[in-house]
């Protein structure tokens, strides 16, 4: 299969076979011996910076 270009949110989509997809919620990081969706580092990034 060929990896799809683009954003976390294309790439999703592309395989879903769907038009949309949001990405922070669809892909998952190992975190604290557990899946975590990518939209929890997020937000642990942004909690940092303010």
């Amino acid at each position: 299969m060929r990896r799809p270009p683009g954003s976390i949110h294309k790439v999703g989509a592309a395989l879903q076979g769907a038009p949309s997809c949001n990405g922070w919620t669809f892909w998952h990081v190992e975190d604290q011996g557990g899946l975590q969706p990518l939209d929890l580092l997020r937000q642990r990034h942004l909690q940092g910076l303010g």
